[in-house]
């Protein structure tokens, strides 16, 4: 998860229904038992008894998918316990309509070790111990670390070992290594047909340009047998957590200059990213998945789709675009920000990268109650402070419509996906951040 939730006691959340109660994807009983499972209860207590050798230790959520009446998986590790020189990861998919026996007799049909999979009926779950995965059925090469410290030209040291940083079961999948002795050396990422292999080629590129500025992981080697590629290993400080406790207005800035040096680089073949194919998105996933969890804000968030259509942008010239641009993905070296997971650049508007870094920071402190108005006028004021680090001016009717897609279609989206313990709260002040840009045309045109 991108967001560090502050998760509440689970009396604060809606009590469990009995499981003869639960509906197909009902939202409460996906909140209960997250809460379950982060106090090391339920499912948890089932995977011990199922692999009492590997599942040792407290229980640490990596990853939430919630998809409404589709699918909920939970991607976890135990953390006191390791085997095989890294974690003990477990992925956990949550029949949405009673059918886990039909679900487990289906992994293990595709399964690549069939004692890597459990059936939990009570909590009608099937569990995949990593890294068992039909999609990704590579992720095991992923593991063989005299293998990987070969192909990186490296010493194994004889304590290395791997951690898992974050993994979407039959996608892709992205660990941390530790092959020579001291700190953590590189960060290999698994991805299905090609992916990885063109982020490697692109990356390349982006590191050798002579004309960036900015601090980021090489590119080192990429595997087009197996749809590995791995990069050197980036400490710092999470911006996440500098935002918390430095001044912000300093901060930002200087993630503003290495924003518009990425902007200023011309890189070849990079796919096109439209507006229109950042609302199509919105319109095709939001008002379905708000009627499910939120349903007093899916008609309001129908309309701002309407309105968002109907002001629809015209294309401006393409920039070098981040992709992914928000706290997760920087960190600090000092005061120099480090920009990270560079996997899914696109061609496209500044604006797009503003909006998203600027939605998900106004979304963390709403979430925290932290410098929330001052938040709001750093937003506002964000293409200034662009422009003033080397960036183009940006027109402010165009950023208003970004952040009101933005808000919808990532930050309304990540609540829902990750079942953000106050997400009812949450999606109507996003939302109605939205409804505000779109009426005044400009982001901070009112009281937001």
């Amino acid at each position: 998860m991108n967001i560090q939730w502050a998760r509440t006691d689970a009396s604060a959340r809606p009590p469990q229904p009995p499981a003869a109660a639960r509906e197909p994807g009902d939202p409460a009983w996906v909140s209960a038992t997250i809460e379950k499972l982060y106090r090391s209860d339920g499912p948890v207590a089932e995977l011990r008894r199922v692999w009492p050798q590997r599942c040792g230790g407290g229980f640490e959520i990596v990853n939430i998918l919630y998809v409404p009446n589709r699918s909920f998986q939970i991607i976890g590790r135990f953390v006191e316990r390791s085997t095989a020189g890294g974690d003990t990861v477990v992925a956990l998919d949550f029949a949405t309509a009673n059918d886990s026996y039909t679900r487990y007799a289906e992994a293990l049909r595709k399964a690549l070790a069939r004692e890597r999979i459990a059936h939990l009926p009570e909590w009608e779950a099937v569990a995949r111990l990593f890294p068992e995965d039909h999609g990704l059925p590579n992720l095991a090469v992923m593991l063989d670390l005299p293998a990987v410290a070969a192909r990186l030209g490296c010493e194994l040291d004889i304590d290395a070992s791997w951690q898992l940083l974050s993994y979407q079961p039959g996608k892709r999948a992205t660990l941390r290594y530790r092959l020579v002795p001291g700190q953590p050396s590189h960060v290999g990422k698994l991805q299905t047909g090609d992916a990885a292999i063109t982020c490697h080629r692109r990356l390349r590129q982006l590191w050798q340009h002579p004309q960036r500025r900015f601090r980021m992981a090489r590119p080192v080697a990429a595997c087009p047998l197996t749809g590995a590629r791995w990069e050197t290993f980036m400490a710092g400080t999470g911006l996440q957590q500098a935002w918390a406790t430095s001044q912000p207005e300093p901060l930002l800035a200087a993630v503003m200059g290495a924003l518009a040096n990425l902007h200023g680089l011309a890189l070849n073949d990079l796919p096109a990213l439209q507006p229109g194919t950042v609302l199509e998105r919105i319109r095709r996933k939001l008002v379905r998945r708000l009627e499910a969890t939120v349903p007093t804000q899916a008609l309001r968030a129908q309309e701002l789709c309407q309105k968002l259509q109907d002001r629809l942008p015209e294309p401006e010239p393409p920039v070098t675009l981040h992709g992914d641009f928000h706290l997760a993905n920087l960190l600090l070296d000092g005061d120099n920000p480090v920009l990270l997971d560079l996997d899914d650049m696109r061609a496209g508007a500044p604006c797009y990268a503003l909006a998203l870094f600027a939605s998900r920071l106004l979304l963390v402190s709403l979430h925290r109650g932290d410098r929330t108005r001052q938040t709001l006028q750093l937003a506002a004021r964000m293409p200034e402070i662009y422009r003033q680090q080397g960036g183009q001016p940006i027109d402010s009717s165009r950023y208003a419509w970004y952040m009101a897609a933005l808000l919808l279609g990532r930050q309304v989206m990540s609540c829902i996906r990750d079942d953000a313990p106050d997400r009812e709260a949450l999606v109507e002040t996003l939302i109605g951040w939205a409804a505000n840009a779109l009426h005044h045309g400009r982001f901070g045109g009112g009281e937001n």
